[in-house]
């Protein structure tokens, strides 16, 4: 299952540009946040293939569009000028998530089960997913803001 999420998050990537043509990076960070919300909440409670479905077609999506879309985001709410600071950042804190493993064996030593890790990762990604639905363009001041103008137009 690991395999096939692997499959649909490369394939929903790799397609990714061309829906982001037609869809806004909202939009498609929206339909990330949400397979990934269904897919770890299949994963917590994956005792059936069925499950197991859910969280490999869910997961695969919403990672494979998480990456596109928050690219795009980045670029279109802060335009060229800001966006590489931006997306550098952006990956040094994604680098961060390389702990998650070793606190999830560490929940998983202590409680017997990784579905609680799994669980509470649902959480925050619904969090995540409620603060996007009210997420508005920033205003920036100055030539950041012409630039930004530019971008969105």
């Amino acid at each position: 299952m690991f395999s096939m999420e692997a499959l649909i998050g490369a394939a929903v990537s790799s397609i990714g540009g061309l829906i982001g043509e037609k869809v806004s990076p909202r939009t498609l960070l929206i339909i990330a946040l949400t397979g990934t919300t269904v897919g770890m909440a299949g994963l917590a409670e994956a005792h059936d293939i069925l499950l197991m479905s859910v969280f490999a077609v869910g997961l695969g999506v919403g990672f494979g569009l998480s990456f596109v879309a928050s690219t795009m985001l980045l670029l279109r709410y802060f335009g060229p000028k800001l966006y590489l600071e931006l997306y550098s950042v952006m990956c040094l804190l994604s680098t961060a998530a390389a702990l998650g493993p070793a606190y999830g064996g560490h929940v998983r030593d202590v409680l017997g089960s990784f579905s609680q890790v799994f669980w509470a990762c649902c959480g925050i990604t619904a969090v995540m997913l409620v603060a996007t639905l009210f997420l508005k363009p920033p205003r920036l001041e100055g030539a950041a803001s012409e630039t930004q103008a530019e971008t969105v137009a």
